[in-house]
């Protein structure tokens, strides 16, 4: 993991897998291991945290993967990853947004 997205994950306390912001390491993972990381990267770290914080650290973490995904030059999961940042702006179910696009990985 980049130290810049390593400082960001600390910073917003994300607890993910230190490889998930590469398309490969996502795309090896089970369902199960998907499903986890979308509810790691939208769970509440308390009772008080507001959604906008969730949804700003879930957008963190997407920047971060489409950094990587330009470098790859995969312009498929760019797309997809790009979709998925602009359906989170549109408040729709973030969760969903996460589970949907890493399942089609």
């Amino acid at each position: 993991m980049p130290a810049e997205a390593r400082a960001l994950a600390e910073r917003d306390k994300i607890r993910i897998n230190p490889n998930a912001t590469s398309i490969e390491s996502l795309k090896n993972m089970d369902v199960g291991e998907k499903f986890s990381l979308a509810e790691d990267l939208c769970k509440k770290e308390d009772k008080d945290e507001k959604l906008e914080n969730v949804r700003n650290r879930v957008e963190k973490w997407l920047d971060n993967l489409i950094k990587n995904i330009q470098s790859e030059y995969n312009l498929n999961y760019l797309k997809s990853a790009r979709l998925a940042k602009k359906q989170i702006k549109q408040n729709l179910n973030i969760r969903l947004i996460l589970e949907n696009f890493l399942i089609k990985l």
